[in-house]
């Protein structure tokens, strides 16, 4: 909770807390039906105490953390037998003052007062509180029919509003599942305000809701073009890597840029384009069709410059990030994005079944429902690898009309990434420039013999050259690390020599393709002058995290 929204309450402490035991509490009547008595259960956020005394009264072991020692006061002063049972703190938390974890926990209105870069870390440290089983009750508000400006309410209490379905993903994310939800007025009567009241069970392990909808468009809906496989497989890999591109509407639903959607499709069709075989990507199509894929001219002779392999992508990517296309080819690179963008709307956004996809002109975004997209973060990994599959199959089945092209270089040419060297060549050279590099995760003096280039998120994992990820490492320690993940402790611990190591790349050569990288990881049109270190850090940390918590990755610890 940021000062100025604990500043407000220690300042209307006594008011608020006459305020708030003059009403019945809202989860009064949950208690029974979700606790039982001798639960050890921890209330975050407990403010004047009134829920923490119905909880004592059942029976319960209850206690409470609170960031606002006015507030604290007041607890104690109308209920005495407090005194010893809550505690100064607040999310995200750094150290907890409890020696075991507790059956449940309670957030009643707290999650609004989290800004947007601690609430990862926030909810992460529920799960050492929590035991593996117990309930985490999150009450917040999604609607606020009131002005806010700059996320803060009139009072100045910082006040954001997110959707339920944008908590849930989180939540699931680290390995809760969401068990019921319950909507309630405001009880203090006030206007324009009500509440969601989440319930969830810590299970330990990422659970998601059902594919069928995916699996569906996958396997039964009707295919004349490998356009469908093409944008749930970009809609994938920007959930998979880069989730902070899409942003989530006050209607639970979610909105992703189409041209983040068309560069992925670049990335794709590209190979394809520029390969010496004529590879048919829809029905009926031939090398002397009349109606070939829809941008097909474009990216074959984009692919004059760009040779279908390992090392075209490469230059094709190094080119685009860097902003050093010629002035030809900054053309053809601009034409293929917007006829690719007018392919999408026009194919299957219009035809997936179901209305699954919808397109906004206001801001040129494809829009859908949260919880399609919940399903694509959640489990993205492997959905990703049944698209392949099935797109290198209906390659192979169109082509049996014409001149047969094998299942096996379909999957070649869909599966190719660009060169591993050349993507990691400028990092490298960063780093050998340097008289006094160490070791990014041991400290151990390096030299151009013993340095090693490290991905950080494994490349197994992530697939992903991008320079942040790309840290100096001696080469045993490397080796030792393979494609384990860092543990939450070395990273917290190597925080200030990751931060180093990204400000060496900012300042070198590299940095117009270190900040293109970063703004896209990040989400953002531009880094933050005063933060992006900060934004970055938590940004890398919170993907960490979300990686092993969906995918049961083996963490190393140094």
């Amino acid at each position: 909770m940021d000062d100025k929204t604990v500043n407000f309450y220690n300042h209307n402490a006594s008011y608020l807390t006459e305020r708030y035991n003059s009403v019945e509490s809202p989860y009064a009547a949950l208690f029974p039906v979700l606790f039982k008595e001798g639960d050890r259960i921890l209330d975050i956020g407990c403010g004047s105490g009134r829920d923490l005394g119905i909880l004592l009264e059942r029976g319960c072991d209850a206690y409470g953390m609170e960031p606002s020692d006015s507030l604290w006061g007041e607890a104690v002063k109308c209920q005495p037998l407090l005194q010893d049972r809550i505690f100064k703190g607040a999310l995200p938390l750094e150290e907890s003052p409890f020696a075991d974890p507790f059956d449940h926990i309670l957030l009643s209105a707290v999650i609004m007062h989290i800004p947007d870069n601690e609430l990862f870390e926030s909810v992460y440290s529920l799960r050492s509180l929590l035991k593996e089983g117990g309930l985490a009750i999150i009450s917040h508000c999604p609607i606020k029919d009131v002005p806010l400006i700059d996320d803060r309410d009139e009072e100045g209490r910082l006040f954001i509003l997110r959707s339920s379905e944008q908590i849930q993903l989180l939540f699931e994310e680290l390995g809760f599942r969401l068990k019921d939800l319950y909507h309630t007025e405001d009880k203090l009567r006030r206007a324009g305000i009500s509440w969601d009241t989440l319930v969830f069970e810590f299970r330990g392990e990422t659970c998601s809701d059902s594919v069928d909808r995916i699996e569906s468009i996958i396997n039964n809906d009707r295919k004349t073009a490998t356009y469908k496989l093409a944008l749930l497989r970009a809609l994938c890999e920007i959930a998979q890597k880069d989730p902070h591109q899409a942003h989530w509407t006050s209607k639970g639903r979610v909105k992703v840029p189409l041209e983040a959607i068309s560069n992925k499709w670049i990335e794709y069709y590209l190979p394809m384009m520029g390969h010496d075989t004529f590879v048919p990507n829809n029905r009926g199509e031939r090398s002397d069709s009349n109606k070939p894929v829809a941008f097909r001219n474009l990216l074959s002779d984009l692919g004059a410059y760009y040779p279908s392999t390992p090392q075209g992508l490469a230059q094709f990517l190094d080119d685009r990030d860097r902003n050093r296309f010629s002035a030809e080819r900054e053309i053809l690179y601009r034409e293929a994005v917007k006829k690719i963008g007018n392919t999408i709307k026009k194919g299957p956004i219009t035809y997936t079944s179901g209305e699954t996809f919808f397109y906004d002109p206001a801001d040129k975004t494809v829009i859908m429902e949260g919880g399609l997209w919940r399903e694509l973060v959640l489990l993205g990994h492997w959905i990703g690898d049944s698209l392949i599959l099935k797109w290198a199959q209906l390659i192979h089945g169109f082509s049996l009309s014409t001149i047969e092209f094998p299942m096996n270089q379909a999957l070649s040419l869909l599966l190719m990434e660009p060169e591993s060297e050349r993507r990691m060549g400028p990092a490298r050279r960063t780093y050998e420039a340097q008289s006094d590099l160490v070791c990014v995760w041991s400290e151990k003096e390096l030299t151009k013999k013993n340095l090693a280039i490290d991905h950080a998120i494994p490349f197994s994992i992530r697939h992903d050259n991008s320079l942040w990820n790309l840290l100096p490492s001696d080469r045993k320690v490397n080796l030792d690390k393979s494609d384990k993940l860092p543990s939450h402790g070395l990273i917290q611990k190597r925080r200030s020599a990751i931060i180093y190591n990204w400000q060496l790349l900012y300042k070198s050569d590299e940095k117009d393709l270190f900040t293109s990288e970063s703004c896209r990881f990040l989400g953002v049109p531009e880094l933050s002058v005063k933060s992006w270190e900060i934004d970055l850090f938590n940004r890398f940390f919170e993907t960490v995290e979300m990686t092993a918590s969906r995918r049961g990755i083996e963490r190393w610890e140094g």
